[in-house]
């Protein structure tokens, strides 16, 4: 007699907590895809990391070969004045001509941030953090002086 009274409350419980969930409206979408504030957003906070910390580390990736190297000091400076010269204009949602495998990354590891940058080719970049949820943002780098481009400082660093 207690085994049915149990299994009696277990169902009743299990139908309560179903339909109390069925409340919620999973429609919209608004919790698998969220929409990014502004196209710009990651690029905001690692600006913001730049600005706030003295010193961050930069390590170069080169995804054929799985080769790394760290920058040097005049390299975080190059990376950092490249970042701080950017406009909202650079910023454009995602190419259709982007390469399928990015030739370069670079990790920008601050005291809680982690940055991911993406270096496609001369033109094209993009800018994540290491735990995102937004899409990423996308650079063109077609206005920005030779002297910043971060695909020939890859290249520089780490060259083919």
């Amino acid at each position: 007699m207690k085994v049915n009274k149990l299994i009696y409350i277990g169902i009743v419980i299990v139908i309560v907590l179903s339909f109390t969930g069925c409340s919620l409206s999973f429609s919209s979408n608004s919790f698998l895809n969220p929409k990014k504030p502004y196209n710009f957003y990651y690029t905001n906070l690692l600006t913001r990391d730049i600005k706030l910390e003295n010193s961050f580390l930069g390590i170069v990736l080169d995804t054929n070969f799985y080769k790394e190297q760290t920058f040097t000091a005049e390299q975080s400076t190059t990376a950092k004045n490249f970042i701080l010269h950017l406009h909202r204009n650079d910023f454009i949602s995602k190419p259709k001509d982007l390469p399928a495998k990015p030739p370069y990354k670079i990790y920008f590891t601050f005291k809680t941030d982690k940055y991911v940058l993406e270096i496609y080719n001369e033109k094209y970049i993009s800018v994540y953090p290491w735990d995102g949820t937004y899409d990423k943002d996308y650079v063109d780098m077609s206005n920005i002086p030779v002297s910043y481009n971060l695909y020939y400082l890859c290249k520089y660093i780490i060259p083919r």
